[in-house]
């Protein structure tokens, strides 16, 4: 669940429906930022939920084909994570399953 936050410094690209409830696409230019490869710049994308969640299922492979189909293309992947993180909040997150996929 949460408030009203949004990445610092996006751009509005669009939005899509997936699991029942509308994200919002955002870009982020980075300019010297920090990345795997020493101070770059680079483009962060972003999907974000409008409604609260609690629970569920996240399909990462659907955000990135929505933002494939934008123009919006990721390169080489170098590190895939999964995080789960509370801003400005308090409580806990229970991850009960985490599968990672390469290919179909």
């Amino acid at each position: 669940s949460w408030g009203d936050w949004r990445p610092p410094g996006v751009n509005p690209v669009g939005n899509f429906w997936l699991d029942g409830e509308i994200y919002d696409i955002y870009i982020a230019d980075k300019f010297n930022a920090p990345s795997i490869d020493g101070d770059r710049n680079f483009r962060q994308f972003w999907s974000v939920r409008r409604s609260k969640r609690t629970y569920g299922t996240v399909s990462v492979f659907k955000h990135f084909e929505e933002w494939a189909r934008r123009g919006m293309y990721l390169g080489k992947m170098y590190e895939v994570s999964l995080a789960v993180e509370g801003y400005k909040s308090s409580g806990k997150a229970y991850v009960y399953e985490n599968t990672i996929t390469v290919g179909y």
